[in-house]
């Protein structure tokens, strides 16, 4: 497979690795529960089905995308889980809360449950954007093992002149993925705005290699 420049993409798991069953593994395992849900209930099982096909484009397993984490891709497919969790709820409030005025009042407390829950992880997780900076260098704390992330980390503390510390995060970036050519670029800027232009130089040279 080729990337958008024509370079050869990396393999995200080897077949061969246990570990990279684990995922198509799963999406067979949530199909089989989908057509098993059918059986009670047809919603439960569309809401099913919905998730794990509206997964399959962003899923990496048949197409490679740039993208192999985040949140947004997740948006489409909760639709449908969404819908299977909201009747899987409503029956599990039926079977267990004795009464259908009671049952009603059990689920409508579960779903505020629910709604508040989110809403209050919503509400902690806001302060993170209010800059980009600030984005990013929580992002790096909480997934250093990215490259991705290291990379974002050492441009933006490029942006705001923190050459020496950015540096560090393009050393760990090249690190975890030898491969990431951008990050010789980044890299190599910082030095030069520290007057190191023959360490950029032979970063770049190595870039070209």
């Amino acid at each position: 497979l080729l990337d958008t420049v024509g370079q050869p993409q990396q393999v995200l798991l080897d077949p061969a690795q246990p570990g990279a069953w684990v995922v198509p593994a799963a999406g067979l395992a949530l199909l089989a529960l989908a057509v098993w849900s059918c059986r009670g209930s047809r919603a439960m099982g569309f809401g099913l089905g919905f998730t794990v096909l509206a997964l399959l484009p962003v899923s990496n397993l048949f197409v490679t995308t740039a993208t192999i984490l985040g949140e947004r891709l997740l948006y489409f497919p909760s639709v449908g889980f969404c819908l299977y969790l909201a009747v899987a709820l409503g029956r599990l409030c039926d079977r267990f809360v004795p009464g259908e005025r009671n049952a009603r009042v059990a689920f409508a407390i579960l779903v505020a449950a629910l709604g508040l829950g989110h809403g209050a992880r919503t509400w902690l997780r806001n302060p993170v954007w209010r800059s980009e900076s600030r984005l990013v260098l929580h992002d790096v704390a909480v997934v250093p093992g990215s490259t991705k992330a290291q990379l974002n980390a050492g441009k933006a503390l490029q942006d705001l002149g923190r050459h020496d510390e950015a540096i560090a995060h393009f050393e760990r970036a090249l690190a975890i993925a030898p491969e990431n050519s951008t990050v010789y670029t980044n890299w190599a800027y910082s030095l030069s705005a520290q007057g190191r232009h023959r360490e950029a130089a032979r970063l770049l040279e190595e870039q070209l290699r």
